[in-house]
């Protein structure tokens, strides 16, 4: 009988592992080192200009301040993260592409795009003079003057580690994000990893009872 229960033990702790991985590694990777990329210099630059100052340099700043770095393939596709970043005021349109963990902007239009992100230019640059990165982002969010389409469907958002974007962008702040950055947090697929680690879990410790009691 005991030997039956630790077989039963040894089989619920390869999901329980699985799950682990999948949250940690997958979902919402916790041990990624953020690259170093150095903050454009924006001063002398005029908001109201009537020319676009705005360069893939200041995009991809943004990109890995708000934890575009935590992103990856997704394992199931091979898809690579994809991000377009639109200046309305100007309609000039960047792609971010997040290559081994390191953000890679240039013009133009994403081709599969998981998100878009839409502001203006004083807003950017609004954005870029702050010490707070993500708490100014928020807060522009918040004000309507940032938008954020969410284009991708909640399991791919999942698998490449937007999760880990939200999470970024809400560390450290007291702002609500609201509907449209909590779009970004794959709730529903994150959920069903925890019930199944969870169920596994519990169905390990009622195991490891009964093997106690025999």
């Amino acid at each position: 009988m005991k030997k039956r229960i630790l077989i039963g033990i040894f089989i619920l702790l390869i999901p329980v592992l699985i799950s682990c991985y999948v949250y940690f590694g997958i979902i919402s990777p916790q041990f990624i080192k953020k690259p170093y990329i150095e903050k454009p210099d924006i001063i002398g630059l005029d908001e109201n200009s009537d020319n676009l100052v705005i360069e893939d340099s200041m995009v991809n700043y943004i990109a890995n301040e708000i934890g575009s770095y935590n992103l990856h393939e997704d394992p199931t596709s091979g898809e690579i993260p994809e991000m377009e970043f639109i200046v309305n005021d100007f309609e000039e349109v960047f792609t971010v592409r997040i290559i081994d963990n390191i953000p890679r902007t240039e013009k133009g239009s994403a081709a599969n795009p998981d998100l878009r992100i839409i502001a203006s230019q004083p807003v950017i640059l609004d954005i870029l003079d702050s010490e707070d990165i993500q708490g100014r982002i928020v807060k522009h969010i918040e004000e309507g003057d940032v938008e954020i389409e969410v284009l991708a469907n909640e399991a791919t958002l999942g698998m490449k580690g937007y999760k880990a974007v939200y999470d970024s962008i809400n560390k450290n702040t007291d702002l609500i994000t609201g509907k449209v950055t909590m779009e970004l947090n794959p709730m529903g697929f994150v959920s069903l990893i925890k019930l199944c680690f969870l169920i596994c879990l519990f169905l390990i410790i009622e195991l490891a009872f009964l093997y106690e009691t025999h």
